[in-house]
């Protein structure tokens, strides 16, 4: 049975408890978003790190830089600068401090010419190292620039982690290429590793291919000048290059080519 204004009554009920839930919901100030995660500098827990540059000479005519930059912000580096010979033994020179985000060059030949230990290593060629503390690799940025005294020949080697463990490869395909007559063109093959690469090169040329066995110990060099060997009856100016490593070793490939009389 329903009495008159049963139904206002209804509604207006209705509306308290609608009312009394927003009051509710609304006791109490809003919750506050989550405050955003801050995240600090690493921690400095600086562990031995060591990168590679493929390519140092202190030959006649040649002079190399070796340079270091300190890509940190608020840490010194001290960098250790090692040269390797061709052959693989070590001359460690004396370590460098470099203040972050500053950059340190050493003039090879300049080093040379008082330290005494450099006279075994006048005249020679090889691959550099740079040993130094820190989170990762990538606080050093390190490079070897190897230039032809009195010519406007420079080469740019950079230093990277071809060295460690978790580097490796099973090979490369490239070209190589004698642009004149007087053109010198070397392929330059540097082992960073504690263990032995074997492999194989291959040189094509227009009419045939010349194969080459690598065997490179550890931390040696081996640089091939290309016109020996391809043969002086060979007139092609450019052609493929193989390199196969079966073995998934690290190994360092570059190329140079320069040329004196053209400069």
């Amino acid at each position: 049975m329903s009495y008159p204004g049963s139904r206002s009554v209804h509604l207006a009920c209705s509306f308290l408890l609608l009312c009394s839930g927003l009051l509710c919901a609304q006791n109490g100030p809003p919750a506050h978003p989550p405050k955003p995660r801050v995240i600090g500098p690493a921690k400095w827990n600086p562990v031995p790190q060591e990168i590679s540059a493929a390519y140092w000479t202190l030959e006649p005519g040649w002079n190399t830089n070796l340079e270091m930059r300190n890509n940190l912000n608020s840490k010194e580096l001290t960098v250790t600068p090692v040269l390797r010979t061709a052959a693989g033994s070590e001359l460690s020179l004396a370590p460098v401090t470099v203040a972050p985000q500053h950059v340190v060059s050493l003039d090879l030949r300049s080093l040379a010419e008082s330290d005494p230990r450099f006279l075994n290593y006048l005249g020679v060629f090889g691959s550099a190292v740079f040993r130094f503390k820190g989170l990762n690799t990538g606080n050093l940025f390190a490079a070897a620039i190897v230039r032809r005294e009195g010519h406007p020949i420079d080469f740019h080697f950079d230093a990277d982690v071809a060295g460690s463990p978790d580097y490796r490869m099973d090979g490369l395909e490239g070209i190589w290429w004698l642009p004149a007559k007087s053109s010198t063109s070397y392929l330059i093959l540097s082992n960073p590793s504690d263990q032995p690469v074997s492999g194989s090169l291959v040189l094509s040329a227009a009419s045939e291919n010349f194969r080459i066995p690598l065997r490179i110990d550890a931390h040696q060099t081996n640089r091939i000048d290309l016109r020996q060997a391809l043969g002086p009856s060979n007139i092609a100016a450019i052609g493929g290059l193989t390199l196969s490593l079966p073995g998934h070793e690290s190994l360092s490939a570059t190329q140079i080519v320069f040329d004196e009389v053209t400069g």
